[in-house]
């Protein structure tokens, strides 16, 4: 079952093309990030290697023009990062992932313009997903990548509180280093990321359930090319909540009816000691300390609704709602300068970037499923 068409439909009733990586393939293929997750799907490339930024490459298209959305939230904004890497995206852990969509294909006239290239739709498992019919569930587990050493811990717990709620929460550690290349000559760097992913649902009634989520993720990736010449850290975090409420009680206007409101804080720091010997400055030696930062928060509500109605003999499937994100974006830089005697040149100033914004996006749409022949032929 997926979802990219905004409800959720048998993979084989969607028109699009549509590429699904299941919780049982990202086990089967011990996956541990977004590359190894999509290394045998066609028409589906990644950038960046384990413990950095990663993005997914649809059909040749990346960047802003893919739209990722998680557990029904839009993940912040990427940018263009040195060695053609796209920064911002895949700061998330794959061990909690119950599926990801890939539509590959426009979907503008669902999801809006930057969605030209396709969408990435993960979704993560719930409480019930967890429990079933028990009461209780819990799972440890140990991890070991050898492409780049890397260890991992995670530990879920869920448990069913009463007869409406259940509760599950879910954690990640990983620490490990960079992937080399053949020859062995890439810079080294070590990085350590944390997950942690808490869901409440509560059963409202029989047809109708609120789901409060709770995502954080932070990622630190440390890197000495020459001790007190070229050193860099970077820190990555995210931070998220929503509120989503289900229901499939039947009405005029709707049969099922999805709505979330949500905001999630993104911040991305890295401060970096850059030595100059002189040869280059008309003031002799001087080493740098950068602090480069990319923030981004966004609010965000939906609704989406569906419903069934039999015209002129035919069965038409109506889904219509609307969504609204407003953006917050900032990019401050600062550098500090010190001479080779510790006198400030320079002392936390402003360097030149893309200037902050704030954006706000709002959109309605409506699609008509029409059934013209019964399990087989079908018109969107």
């Amino acid at each position: 079952v997926v979802s990219g068409s905004r409800i959720e439909q048998k993979l084989v009733d969607v028109a699009g093309s549509v590429n699904v990586v299941t919780e049982q393939e990202i086990e089967r293929e011990l996956a541990v990030d977004l590359n190894t997750a999509f290394k045998y799907q066609t028409g589906i490339t990644t950038s960046g290697s384990t413990g950095e930024a990663q993005a997914l490459n649809i059909r040749g298209i990346g960047g802003n023009r893919v739209v990722y959305i998680k557990d029904g939230r839009r993940i912040n904004d990427a940018y263009a990062g040195g060695g053609g890497l796209i920064i911002g995206r895949g700061y998330f852990d794959i061990d909690n992932v119950q599926q990801i969509e890939v539509a590959k294909g426009a979907a503008s006239s669902l999801y809006g313009s930057d969605a030209l290239g396709g969408i990435v739709v993960i979704s993560t498992k719930d409480p019930s997903d967890y429990l079933a019919n028990d009461t209780a569930y819990a799972q440890l587990g140990l991890g070991y990548y050898g492409v780049n050493s890397e260890k991992s811990f995670s530990a879920t717990y869920a448990q069913k509180v009463g007869e409406m709620n259940a509760t599950s929460i879910q954690l990640t550690r990983r620490d490990g280093k960079e992937a080399q290349n053949y020859q062995e000559n890439l810079p080294g760097f070590d990085y350590t990321s944390n997950a942690v992913l808490i869901k409440s649902e509560f059963d409202i009634s029989d047809n109708e359930r609120l789901l409060a989520t709770v995502d954080f993720f932070d990622q630190e990736t440390k890197q000495v090319i020459a001790a007190t010449i070229n050193e860099t850290t970077d820190q990555n975090e995210s931070l998220s909540v929503s509120l989503a409420f289900d229901s499939a009680s039947a009405t005029a206007f709707y049969d099922n009816l999805k709505a979330q409101v949500y905001y999630t804080d993104f911040e991305q720091k890295s401060d970096q000691l850059r030595a100059n010997d002189g040869s280059r400055s008309r003031t002799g030696p001087y080493t740098d300390y950068n602090d480069y930062r990319f923030e981004q928060s966004i609010l965000g509500a939906r609704v989406v609704l569906d419903k069934n109605l039999e015209v002129a003999g035919l069965n038409h499937q109506f889904v219509y709602g609307f969504d609204y994100d407003s953006y917050e974006t900032a990019r401050p830089r600062y550098k500090t300068r010190l001479d080779a005697q510790g006198n400030k040149l320079l002392d936390k100033e402003g360097q030149k970037t893309f200037p902050g914004a704030d954006t706000s996006m709002f959109g309605v749409f409506v699609q008509d499923n029409i059934t013209l022949i019964p399990d087989s032929l079908d018109l969107n």
